[in-house]
């Protein structure tokens, strides 16, 4: 703790003056080494072309293909929507029924009346309540308006 201490309060000067001298020597030596890279042979450098170029070529031959299991999940899941979309997305019983008819007018009205008979989701019985609610209170209030204008 003490050197810390120390060499907070008094920084060599010694260690910035050493990495100084290094650091210029270093670069001293810079020109001359990329002057003696840059005079070497053609020769050289295509060998150092086509190294590289061989360890591309070896790396994507050793590397694995798609892994067949990704492939195997792939398929399935096609099969699953595939499955999904056959079964679940089947039409209801009264579509199938006027698909099956001739296309008479008087069979076709008579399919819609059934498919608007059929009761529809239980999630939507709050709903069906509430509208008949209002239809309820729109025909008494209409026909309390109805009455008014008789009497007038």
């Amino acid at each position: 703790m003490e050197m810390i201490r120390r060499l907070k309060r008094n920084v060599p000067e010694e260690m910035f003056i050493a990495d100084d001298r290094h650091m210029g020597e270093t670069l001293r030596h810079l020109p001359g080494l990329t002057r003696q890279a840059s005079e070497r042979p053609d020769e050289y450098w295509e060998k150092q072309h086509s190294a590289i170029w061989d360890r591309i070529f070896s790396a994507q031959l050793h590397a694995t293909p798609a892994s067949p299991r990704l492939a195997w999940a792939g398929i399935a899941a096609v099969l699953a929507l595939a499955m999904t979309l056959l079964f679940v997305g089947s039409a209801s019983e009264p579509a199938k029924q006027v698909q099956n008819q001739n296309g008479s007018d008087h069979e076709l009205l008579l399919a819609v009346e059934r498919a608007v008979q059929i009761d529809g989701p239980e999630a939507l019985e709050p709903a069906a309540l509430l509208a008949q609610e209002i239809n309820g209170n729109n025909q008494t209030h209409s026909t309390d308006k109805g009455k008014q204008n008789h009497e007038d």
